[in-house]
């Protein structure tokens, strides 16, 4: 999950970066300013993409005991 504008926005991803969930309230929404509400997304998606790969890193780290694989960009 990614957060943004003070957990205004929430993002939930999946292990592939799928959204699978979006939570927005209320007061991040204003008529007259759309584009910070799309600004708001747009880092709550980056915020939750890079928890993905964090955790991913740490999945494929351990299951690599740390060895540096070429190829597999760990």
């Amino acid at each position: 999950e990614g957060t943004a504008g003070g957990a205004m926005v929430k993002v939930t991803l999946n292990g592939s970066k799928e959204l699978v969930g979006i939570s927005v309230a209320k007061e991040a929404m204003d008529p007259e300013d759309p584009s910070m509400l799309e600004d708001l997304i747009s880092a709550a998606f980056k915020d939750a993409s890079a928890k993905v790969d964090e955790s991913m890193g740490k999945i494929t780290g351990g299951l690599t005991g740390g060895l540096n694989i070429p190829g597999l960009g760990l």
